[in-house]
């Protein structure tokens, strides 16, 4: 099927290569991180006359762990979009010939560092997209397992996890996330026998949440930001959404009550944000909310030497402009006599920078945040 449509069309942005040229690396104008895998059967750096079948390394995976970061720390990434370079492969998974040459002890190390990168993504409180452009096996499927959402492009392509044939387990977390997806029984019959699939039958066992009839990997590019560009802002409450992930992905694994305790605490968290200020005020008022992500309310309270208080109540907005002069200080800010900018810091999360008016008042030296 095509895909929904974001309220804002955004197109594929330049791309930049990692410092390993194994992964590139770029974000839309709406706030999509995409991190694209990109290298041969080898696992090598592509080159021209090759076919990318984004194979990993360990470089590969100290790229994709750089772009994840990248992403993370990116107060205007909404949505981490991640999909392989090229018509035919999404990932291919491990080099085998790289693996070849490696000791068992350094396979283990690989496989341990593959796993603290892939549980990276899970826990960064950001919706991830695997856009699966192609054949997606053996540790490619267990990268796109590591996303929240797979969709994929419609065509003759196979998933599968058939590691069972080189005498070894799906080890960068195949066995354990395949089985919480699927289910025991059907993760069991897959890993054991090792047989490929098609994506119509992933999204049967809900491995695969869509397919889209993109006709051209272009198309299947546009369909894809599309879908995510409904994740974005203004339009979606990114930090709800994050708060949702934190949830489901830390809540499976503790006791239920555990669970309730950790909702509560993030729905207090989005209790106290402008965005659920916006969308229950929006609701009542039968507007559409516009959303600004992680900014609380807050207030400013400043103290004149000679007089009393007076309170500026500012509508913070999300995005932490950095490289910018100012001051960031959690629970008080300092001003220097000079200074040009106010930086302003809730709790939890950085604010955008707001330019200060004149300050008359001599000997004014501290600002307190406090609650409107």
């Amino acid at each position: 099927m095509a895909a929904p449509s974001g309220k804002d069309m955004t197109s594929w942005p330049e791309l930049e290569p990692m410092k390993n040229k194994l992964v590139n690396y770029g974000v839309t104008e709406n706030g999509i991180a995409i991190i694209e895998l990109c290298s041969d059967s080898a696992g090598e750096p592509l080159v021209e006359g090759k076919t990318p079948v984004n194979t990993y390394t360990r470089e590969m995976w100290h790229d994709i762990d750089d772009a994840i970061l990248s992403a993370r720390f990116d107060d205007d990434v909404s949505v981490i979009l991640i999909t392989g370079y090229g018509e035919k492969f999404f990932s291919a998974g491990a080099s085998i010939k790289y693996l070849n040459k490696l000791t068992p002890r350094y396979k283990y190390f690989f496989c341990l560092h593959a796993n603290e990168t892939l549980s990276r993504l899970e826990q960064t409180p950001k919706l991830v997209i695997a856009a699966l452009n192609g054949h997606t096996v053996g540790g490619g499927l267990e990268i796109a397992m590591a996303a929240d959402i797979r969709v994929a492009r419609k065509g003759n392509f196979q998933v599968g996890l058939p590691e069972v044939a080189l005498g070894v387990l799906a080890g960068t977390g195949g066995t354990a996330r395949l089985s919480r997806l699927v289910g025991k029984a059907k993760a069991m019959e897959i890993m054991v026998t090792g047989r490929k699939f098609s994506f119509e039958e992933s999204r049967e066992m809900d491995l695969v949440h869509d397919i889209y009839d993109s006709m051209t990997l272009e198309e299947f590019h546009q369909d894809v930001l599309d879908y995510a560009g409904r994740f974005t802002l203004p339009f979606a409450a990114a930090k709800a959404i994050g708060n949702i992930k934190r949830s489901v992905q830390s809540g499976l694994e503790i006791p239920l009550e555990y669970h309730l305790a950790l909702e509560r605490e993030l729905q207090s968290d989005l209790f106290q944000s402008n965005d659920a200020k916006e969308g229950i005020k929006a609701y009542v008022e039968t507007k559409t909310p516009r959303f600004e992500g992680n900014s609380p309310s807050a207030g400013i309270l400043f103290k004149q030497p000679t007089g009393s208080p007076f309170k500026i109540i500012i509508r913070l907005s999300p995005n932490l402009t950095s490289g910018k002069k100012g001051w960031i200080i959690i629970g008080s800010l300092s001003l220097s006599k000079n200074s040009e900018m106010i930086a302003l810091a809730s709790s939890s999360f950085f604010t955008k920078i707001i330019p200060s008016p004149p300050f008359p008042y001599k000997g004014l030296t501290t600002i307190s945040l406090c609650t409107p």
